[in-house]
Parts: C-alpha cells; sequence; structure tokens
C-alpha cells in the first residue's frame, strides 16, 4: 500500500506487559494495537495502519495528513542529540581526569612512603575500578576527618551513577532519527535493550529526551569540578583550609559554594 506515510509511536507499556501501538495523525488512535516484542509491534502497526485506512476510504472520510517535517528542522534536532550525547561522553572523561589530578596530589602529599597507598594505581583503569581505587586512597591518606569521609562518600555515589549512566550511553543500541512523539519532535533518542523474561528474551525501548543528556552534561560539569577541589586543601597546605569550606550542601546535594570556580588544567608540567 502507498499510503503508508503516517506516523507510527511504539511505546513500552509496564502495566500491560507489551509494546502499544498507536498512529497520532487518527483521531483516537493514541493506541490501535500492540505486539509482544518491538517486532512484533511494528508489524501489527502495518497491518493496523492498511486497515485503518481501508476503513476510512470504505465509509467515504477524508484521511487525515500526515504530519510532515522539513528535512533541514529534522536534521538539526537529529544534530542536537548527536551533539548532546557527544558533549557528555567528553564531560565524563573530564571527571576521570579530575579523580587522577587530585590522585596525584595526594600521593605526593603522602611523598609515597605508604607502599600500601603507592599500589593503588599501577595502571590506567576503567571509571568504576578508578572510583573504588580512589576510595581506598582517600581513606588511607588520613588527610580527611570523618565529616569530610562523609561528602566524598557522597560525591563517590553520584559519580556511581554517573558511570551506570555512561555504560548505558556508550554500550546501548541507539536510534536516533525516528520520529515517537504526537507532536513529530525529533528531540529524542531510542535505545533499545534485550533483557530475558520469563524464559524468553525480549526487546525493550527506552526514550531519552534531550535534556536528558543536558543533565548528565551539568553533573558531570559539576563532579568534575569538586574532584579537583578536594585536592586543594593539599596542594596549598593549610591546615585551616577544609572542603567543607568550599563546598555547599543543599537538601543533601554538594555543590562548589558561591564564587568559587574551577579552571581545569589540561596540560601537565611536571
Amino acid at each position: 500500500m502507498n499510503k503508508l506515510k503516517y506516523q507510527m509511536l511504539i511505546q513500552w507499556s509496564e502495566e500491560d506487559d507489551c509494546f502499544l501501538v498507536g498512529f497520532p495523525d487518527f483521531p483516537g488512535q493514541r493506541w490501535r494495537t500492540h505486539g509482544d516484542t518491538y517486532e512484533l509491534a511494528v508489524a501489527n502497526g502495518i497491518e493496523a495502519l492498511e486497515s485503518l485506512i481501508i476503513a476510512y476510504e470504505a465509509v467515504g472520510d477524508p484521511l487525515p495528513d500526515p504530519t510532515v517535517e522539513t528535512n533541514g528542522q529534522k536534521q538539526n534536532q537529529i544534530n542536537e542529540i548527536y551533539h548532546a550525547i557527544g558533549e557528555f561522553v567528553v564531560e565524563f572523561e573530564h571527571i576521570c581526569f579530575a579523580v587522577q589530578t587530585s590522585s596525584k596530589f595526594i600521593l605526593q602529599k603522602n611523598g609515597l612512603n605508604n607502599q600500601n597507598i603507592a599500589q593503588l594505581f599501577p595502571y590506567k583503569e576503567t571509571a568504576g575500578h578508578l572510583k573504588e581505587k580512589f576510595k581506598d586512597l582517600i581513606c588511607l591518606s588520613g588527610f580527611f576527618d570523618e565529616e569530610e569521609l562523609g561528602l566524598i562518600k557522597n560525591i563517590l555515589e553520584r559519580f556511581q551513577k554517573l558511570i551506570e549512566k555512561r555504560n548505558e550511553i556508550i554500550h546501548g543500541t541507539w536510534f536516533i532519527g525516528s520520529n515517537h512523539s504526537e507532536i513529530n519532535n525529533y528531540v529524542t533518542a531510542e535505545r533499545l535493550k534485550i533483557h530475558k523474561y520469563k524464559g524468553a528474551f525480549i526487546t525493550k525501548a527506552f526514550t531519552h529526551k534531550l535534556d536528558d543528556f543536558r543533565k548528565l552534561t551539568e553533573e558531570a560539569r559539576i563532579l568534575s569540578s569538586i574532584f579537583l577541589i578536594i585536592s586543594i586543601p593539599l596542594i596549598v597546605d593549610n591546615k585551616s583550609l577544609s572542603i567543607k569550606n568550599l563546598l555547599d550542601i543543599n537538601d543533601g546535594l554538594i555543590s562548589l559554594k558561591e564564587g568559587i570556580s574551577v579552571e581545569r588544567p589540561y596540560t601537565d608540567n611536571s
């Protein structure tokens, strides 16, 4: 059939335990059919759309106009998604760099006399291993009091959540440029994940908005600055200076105090 130019919305429903299929261009067709798998939902959707068009023609009703976007607008929105994903990935690596930089200052402060500390960083690590060894380094260094250790624990927990998000993004199967909304915009990306459910492997789709990636990027920027801040009292060798004086705690969320900024050290002249 040459008239299948309409949007087909496919969305996973936890309540119905299946993929729902709808046609936003048709009044009252928010959800028309379903499928236990993504592939079956697509097949059922095509069949349902053909039946829907035949039904309109059988009673002489005019078909609704399909929603169409210009290629330029679509491409601009797709580019925004790619840019937001790439920006987050870059900012995430700045966190790892900040953790490594702070680790270096702590090791230098300790003079590498503590052999247990010296063995913590024998080679380049993944982000998860880097986080765990940084945690051990903080505990073994003896430079931080109990309150400061609590703050650092909170920061490391936030880093762990971001590591998990980063892994989802890097190792996910993404479909960018497909339209899955009633207002026909492309500032969303769909990630497919295969998992085992009731003895069978099924595909689940997760939708991520442009703002979701931007929020992750902002969190990465905050954390990279905080990790650099942690080593400042050691660098300046000021016993009266504490990371508690450099960080704000608001409703359990740790951030830099107003007026404090961190310039990233892009080069290492040591």
